[in-house]
Order: C-alpha cells, then sequence, then structure tokens
C-alpha cells in the first residue's frame, strides 16, 4: 500500500514565477510518477480540488473546506484509489476543543485546522483501516500540542489499523511530535526507514528546493509494517511542484 503525503500550497498565494498555473502539471507529474493508493492533500482551494478530480480519475476522494463545512477556505481531502478500496464512513473533525463545531479555531491558533478522517476497506486484505489527513496551525505552539493530543484521542481505542498523515508544521524535535508517537504505538514511517538522522530531511523549503533541513510533514501508522519511506524530490530546473516535498511510505 503506497501512501503520499503533500502540501499543495494555497493556489491563492502570490508566488510570481511559483504561481499554481505554472506548476500544477509538474505537481500532479509527481503524484502521477509515484502511484499512491492513498493520498492526502494539505491547503487545497476549491479550485484546486477540481482540477486534482480531473487529473486522477481514478480515485475517489472525501473532503470539506474548513470554513464553512462545504466549499469555503482550504481543504485537506484524502484520495483513495478506486479499485482498491471502498469507502465505509468519514467525516471532518476541527482542531479545537469543540472538534464538531464547524469552523471552530483551537487554543492559540491563527487558523481554523481541520483533520479529514475516512474509514477504508481494503479489497486485497479484505481488512478496515482508519485514515487521517490533517494540516496544524503554523503559529499556535500550544494549538499544535492540543492538536496532536486530540487526533491520539481520538483512535486511542480504534481497533481497526491507523494511518495519520499531513503539515505538522513541527520538527522531530518539538512537542507535538513527542506527543504522536508517545507509547511506541505509532510508528513515524520516515524514521523507521531511516533511523539516524540526517542533514537533508527538509519537506519545506519555501519553493528553494533546499533540502538541509528538518522535516515537518509525516506519515505515522498504528498496526502496519513499513517497507519503503522517502521523501519526494521532483523537480524540473529550477521549478518545484509546491513549497514542500511530499513524503511517501510503503505499507504491508
Amino acid at each position: 500500500m503506497k501512501v503520499m503525503s503533500f502540501n499543495i500550497r494555497n493556489g491563492r498565494a502570490p508566488d510570481k514565477h511559483n504561481a499554481w498555473p505554472l506548476r500544477s502539471r509538474l505537481f500532479f507529474k509527481a503524484i502521477r510518477d509515484y502511484g499512491p493508493d492513498l493520498l492526502g492533500l494539505q491547503e487545497v482551494l476549491i479550485e484546486q480540488f477540481i482540477s486534482a478530480k480531473c487529473v486522477l480519475p481514478e480515485y475517489d476522494y472525501v473532503g470539506v473546506a474548513r470554513e464553512d463545512g462545504k466549499e469555503k477556505g482550504e481543504y485537506a481531502p484524502l484520495f483513495y484509489r478506486r479499485k482498491r478500496f471502498a469507502l465505509v464512513e468519514t467525516g471532518t473533525w476541527w482542531l479545537s476543543p469543540m472538534p464538531h463545531d464547524v469552523a471552530s479555531v483551537g487554543w492559540d491558533a491563527a487558523l481554523t485546522r481541520i483533520a479529514t478522517w475516512t474509514r477504508l476497506r481494503d479489497r486485497e486484505q479484505q481488512k478496515r483501516l482508519l485514515v487521517i489527513n490533517t494540516h496544524f496551525d503554523h503559529v499556535g505552539e500550544a494549538a499544535r500540542v492540543e492538536s496532536a493530543r486530540l487526533l491520539r484521542e481520538r483512535t486511542k481505542d480504534e481497533k481497526d489499523r491507523v494511518i495519520i498523515m499531513g503539515d505538522f508544521n513541527c520538527t522531530d524535535v518539538d512537542p507535538p511530535y513527542r506527543v504522536m508517537i508517545e507509547g511506541g504505538d505509532f510508528l513515524d514511517t520516515f524514521r523507521q526507514i531511516n533511523p539516524t538522522p540526517g542533514p537533508n530531511e527538509a519537506t519545506f523549503h519555501d519553493f528553494t528546493g533546499n533540502t538541509c533541513d528538518k522535516r515537518i510533514d509525516f506519515i505515522f501508522t498504528r498496526g502496519f509494517g513499513v517497507t519503503a519511506a522517502g521523501i519526494d524530490r521532483t523537480r524540473d530546473g529550477d521549478r518545484c511542484p509546491s513549497d514542500h516535498d511530499a513524503v511517501t511510505a510503503t505499507l504491508v
């Protein structure tokens, strides 16, 4: 099972040379070249969501926008390969003390943040799994920690296998990461395959292509084995598909 998490970068941002229309083809090429069975995107606006649906016709998808639970604001959608998975149920948690309150803002967060959760049935293995795709706040330190705690609380009694992926806006030495892996039940897939931290693990580079920093994008799993994990460094000359590089994992 191939999994990919990719921050698309808000398509209305004033990125000039790196504007969405100039890099969208490269962005979708990176996805198609990797060929994920499960794809979590972050920072997606409605027009980008529509484009992804058109460009990736072999996938079904779930997710709502964070500002109204419909189409206003950013999505954190999940795309899943239709031939591989059947949808069981899906929903959204707002990352706040009121996770079912649409557009609620949590703790010291600067923005409304969400997690899209989806329960799927794997047609090949005849097993179910819970997949969560999220994007933590970029300002609120407490919000990131509490968002991690919320996800841990929401999955603590889960009987199905679990994947939690997304842009966590923290590194692997920060408190939210420690919350995610505390107790040893959730695995950081990248670190399972690359146990020794290296200097070139950056996933956010602000369109520079720089690799010299720490990760802020992760795929965590519980109940799976990990056979491969990496960071997709797709480039076309000096053009990058996004201001983040995608993270990938192969699970069994």
